[in-house]
């Protein structure tokens, strides 16, 4: 551990939540400690890690895509920068049309304004011909996928490599909050941040909050004799990642905990996947994940309601990887005093759910 003991701010949890806002912390100049056991079960460990503006249920924009996906995009240069790791790989989707009535939609919805950025009729050269459409497909552009793993790796070698980082469980009784500031162990720091994805529902400061768990599964499938690099969705996506191997996915559980896989949602998943593609396919690997969900699916960003020491980054939800840069951004911005944290992701809209001791 490093020899310095006090810090401006100690970051429970180092998923994509902890990650994304420690970095922002750090290109401020702020001094940053991490506490994070690392988690297999959790969302950012699991996920694909894409990103896509729209909205394919009824072909709306995805909430705030005009100004989270800018951002998001600079932000992660600069950690590719920062970890000299190439960690983005914009990919357009060709998202499946089921009818005629869903091709007459989407070539509609591509002609408005505002929306002819990200949606585009015609064809892809990289969709592989094995691929069956019956009516074809529509194009979106501005979408693809962060390779999560490769970021929480390689920005925790980085601060294993600078003893920023406790690798232990964190234990709230161990945790002092003074006028000053807060101390865990040796630990001193100006403020503290929960970062902690689904454990946050356990979190005794800020569990008067509506976080809930929301159960995810993936597959990784190998299928030799399939060529194609864009996203493939069809109610569910298929992510090529190369070397003929793609994410499939993803299934959603809410409220549940149960980490095991199951074999129900393998066959669903498989089962989608023969829709469209009649090749052999072989299962790789079977992951299950927990995503922290939110009751109005808006993160969950703030200080707590008496304890200003006390702060929370939480909630991002499916649409983490576009939701994180903007609201780190925002919220260390409000820190400061030189911006409002944005109303719809603070926390201070719950309140009337905190109940005084």
């Amino acid at each position: 551990m490093s020899q310095q003991r006090r810090y401006d701010f100690l970051i429970v949890g180092q998923g994509l939540a902890g990650t994304v806002l420690g970095h922002e912390l750090q290109r401020r100049g702020y001094s940053v400690f991490f506490i994070d056991k690392g988690h297999a079960e959790a969302a950012s460990f699991v996920a694909a890690g894409m990103w896509n503006p729209i909205v394919f249920r009824r072909l709306n924009k995805s909430w705030r895509a005009d100004d989270l996906i800018p951002v998001a995009d600079d932000f992660y240069c600069s950690l590719e920068a920062k970890l000299e790791a190439t960690l983005r790989h914009p990919k357009s989707i060709a998202r499946v049309l089921p009818n005629v009535e869903a091709v007459n939609d989407f070539h509609a919805r591509s002609a408005d304004p505002g929306f002819d950025q990200y949606l585009k009729t015609g064809t892809l050269a990289d969709v592989d011909e094995n691929f069956s459409f019956d009516h074809g497909y529509g194009i979106v552009e501005q979408a693809g996928y962060l390779d999560l793993g490769l970021l929480l790796q390689t920005f925790r070698s980085q601060l294993k490599s600078q003893s920023l980082l406790l690798e232990d469980t964190f234990d709230f009784d161990e945790l002092q909050i003074e006028i000053s500031g807060v101390s865990y162990g040796e630990i001193e720091a100006e403020k503290i941040v929960f970062c902690e994805g689904h454990l946050g529902t356990e979190n005794p400061y800020f569990g008067y909050l509506p976080l809930h768990k929301n159960k995810g599964e993936l597959l990784t499938v190998k299928i030799p004799g399939l060529s194609h690099e864009s996203i493939v969705n069809n109610g569910q996506f298929l992510l090529p990642v190369g070397n003929d191997l793609y994410r499939v996915g993803a299934t959603y559980e809410w409220k549940s905990a149960d980490l095991s896989t199951s074999e129900e949602a393998r066959e669903k998943l498989l089962s989608k996947l023969r829709e469209v593609i009649d090749l052999p396919i072989e299962v790789v690997e079977h992951k299950a994940g927990i995503r922290p969900t939110t009751q109005d699916r808006r993160p969950l960003v703030g200080v707590h309601p008496e304890l200003d020491r006390l702060l929370l980054f939480n909630g991002l939800g499916t649409k983490g990887v576009m939701n994180a840069p903007y609201f780190a951004i925002n919220f260390v911005d409000s820190l400061e005093g030189k911006a409002e944290l944005d109303a719809e992701v603070n926390i201070e809209r719950f309140e009337k759910f905190f109940k005084k001791e």
